[in-house]
């Protein structure tokens, strides 16, 4: 059985677009008459479907998670210099203490996901605003650093997420994932 889904990749759907619009001046029954659709149809087809691929704004996404990978790095630093510090207090193994801290699993490693150095920074904030003493400004380790440096991932996680959201909601019907029958009840 022939299918006439829309290609999902947008420059298919602009080739087929183009297509439509070569092909119109030899339908008829477009217009009813001989009269050529092309010199509306190409301004249509620019208007709506490459207008569409512009306001996607690839770039815009491609800048926020530059911004949210960069705030990421400046957590690794963070965590670095914030093991290095509290390594004076606790020693060098993992401890109970590195726990209250915040290190996650078990261990004093740099945690290996972006949601994990997230989230240590957090705790990192709450352990120095509740442990002044262990707080180091030559070390760049403050309560004041880590609550900064929450804010700005917090901030770059959230446009970050917004731009994703932007351009799929302005993906074409077609484009966008389709919904499984549990997930359109939910929506």
């Amino acid at each position: 059985m022939a299918s006439n889904a829309l290609p999902d990749k947008r420059d298919r759907l602009f080739a087929l677009g183009d297509d439509m619009c070569d092909g119109a001046p030899y339908t008829k029954w477009l217009s009813g008459s001989n009269k050529t659709r092309k010199p509306w149809c190409a301004p249509a087809l620019d208007a709506a479907l490459r207008g569409i691929h512009l306001r996607c704004l690839p770039g815009a996404e491609k800048n926020a998670n530059a911004a949210h990978n960069t705030a990421d790095n400046a957590a690794k630093v963070f965590i670095t210099n914030a093991k290095k510090r509290l390594s004076k207090f606790f020693g060098e193994a993992y401890s109970t203490e590195w726990g209250a801290a915040g290190w996650p699993n078990n261990s004093t490693g740099m945690p290996s996901t972006q949601a994990e150095r997230f989230s240590l920074i957090n705790s990192l904030k709450l352990h120095f605003t509740a442990n002044p003493a262990h707080e180091s400004a030559d070390m760049e380790v403050t309560a004041a650093l880590a609550t900064t440096l929450h804010t700005t991932i917090s901030n770059a996680r959230a446009a970050l997420d917004q731009k994703v959201t932007e351009s799929g909601r302005r993906k074409p019907p077609a484009m966008r994932p389709k919904q499984t029958s549990a997930s359109a009840s939910v929506a």
